[in-house]
């Protein structure tokens, strides 16, 4: 149905602005603080103080600044049946497009630019915008409706979802993972919550408010639990399944999907990304596989036809 509207996501949009600005706004404010409390006493400051007020505020700008790059990267787009807006304020008719880059690596400006996953879109007097897959929850929508209104010059009709319930025999999986308990990711992890385990319990012993550090283990379990994903190989289908969560289990029919992407982040394990022919997509991280078991996977892959775009194992070679 038109028009599409396509907004940021909940989760991996706002609350990682959230988490940013105080992140860095919170070290700007602990740098500068012991100026603050010396103006507060109304003792002199001496250029130490001075110094950490600066850079104090420095940590807050660009807290500010971040988080305004961000919002300013990723607008609210409406797309209609002659024309897509951007923000409310840059609307331009479908017609002005001149190519469409669906899926690939777009550059993400914040304080640098460093590559995301994400469409390019060139128009006809030059400008290039950019909307970038993980920070809205339908652009697959928006894709669609991209390349048959203006690729294929045709009717929009909306995409229904097909089923992928797994048939396929569980002897003929071949499974592709690693050890969760010898991986170096999850160690560290595991240490991090049992320390923050171990202080909590501590602290509540005392009568002392330990349900913090409580809260932060379980933080820390999920987020070591979203990346300890494997992956499975049928006649028919790729399988996703985790070794915490033994109940998950996500299958994909081989021949809907378009593209499978070895991806890398700065300080985060490897993940691989399925792009179906609609233009869906989903990330699953993979602290547990090896090269060999990526290599393993992509040779797989490959000769089941299956494109496989390798940013982080071997990607020039």
């Amino acid at each position: 149905m038109l028009p599409i509207i396509v907004v940021r996501r909940p989760w991996s949009f706002y609350f990682l602005q959230l988490l940013v600005f105080i992140i860095i706004s919170g070290i700007g404010c602990g740098i500068a603080s012991r100026a603050v409390l010396k103006i507060n006493s109304a003792a002199s400051l001496n250029r130490g103080d001075y110094l950490g007020l600066a850079l104090g505020g420095v940590f807050v700008f660009l807290a500010v600044y971040m988080v305004f790059r961000y919002f300013k990267n990723a607008p609210s787009i409406i797309a209609g049946e002659s024309s897509i807006s951007f923000g409310g304020r840059e609307v331009y008719a479908l017609a002005d497009i001149l190519d469409i880059r669906f899926t690939g690596k777009v550059p993400l400006h914040v304080l640098w630019s460093f590559p995301v996953e994400g469409t390019r879109i060139l128009l006809k007097n030059g400008t290039e915008k950019y909307i970038y897959d993980d920070f809205y929850p339908n652009t697959w929508e928006l894709k669609s409706f991209l390349k048959q209104r203006v690729v294929d010059k045709k009717i929009y009709e909306p995409i229904v979802p097909q089923d992928a319930t797994n048939n396929d025999d569980p002897e003929s999986i071949v499974f592709f993972k690693g050890n969760p308990i010898l991986s170096f990711s999850p160690i560290m992890a595991w240490t991090l919550i049992a320390c923050a385990s171990y202080l909590g319990y501590i602290m509540i012993q005392r009568g002392e408010p330990g349900v913090i550090f409580i809260g932060l283990a379980a933080f820390l379990f999920l987020a070591l639990s979203s990346s300890l994903n494997y992956f499975g190989l049928s006649n028919n289908y790729f399988i996703v399944r985790n070794h915490h969560f033994l109940w998950m289990r996500h299958a994909f029919r081989i021949e809907n999907i378009k593209e499978i992407v070895f991806e890398t982040t700065p300080r985060g394990p490897n993940r691989l990304r399925i792009i179906t022919h609609d233009f869906r997509s989903k990330i699953y991280g993979a602290s547990t596989l090896r090269e060999k078991h990526w290599l393993a996977l992509m040779n797989k892959l490959m000769d089941k036809g299956i494109v496989v775009r390798d940013e982080c194992i071997k990607p020039n070679g």
